[in-house]
């Protein structure tokens, strides 16, 4: 929560320090949920690559549609970042497929990145 709280009030780096020291603590499920966030905020700081690897992770560690959804989301955002743009495409797709009806935010977000 104080990773979120942080990132919301644009501290990213004191974010990036909790989600990091929320990892060592956290269950898969949580892990997946984290990786997504640090994911995020490696975006925000243009630091595409870590935000790569963490996307990665959480799709790795997802086992519900939703953080998985997410996932695809941030990794179609660092490959864009990257200048990897049919690898973004098939994330960002991925993200609006798994997100369906449940996330209309993150579908039209996801929509926009792709001039849809």
């Amino acid at each position: 929560m104080l990773g979120i709280a942080s990132r919301n009030f644009g501290q990213i780096q004191v974010a990036i320090e909790h989600f990091e020291t929320g990892l060592k603590y956290a269950s898969d499920h949580w892990a997946a949920i984290i990786h997504g966030n640090l994911s995020y905020a490696h975006s925000s700081q243009s630091e595409f690559g870590t935000a790569l690897h963490h996307g990665r992770q959480s799709v790795t560690l997802s086992a519900d549609e939703r953080t998985l959804s997410y996932a695809n989301g941030n990794i179609g955002i660092a490959l864009i970042g990257l200048g990897q743009y049919d690898e973004a495409e098939a994330a960002l797709l991925r993200d609006i497929d798994l997100a369906g009806d449940k996330n209309a935010e993150g579908v039209a977000h996801a929509e926009g990145l792709l001039g849809t």
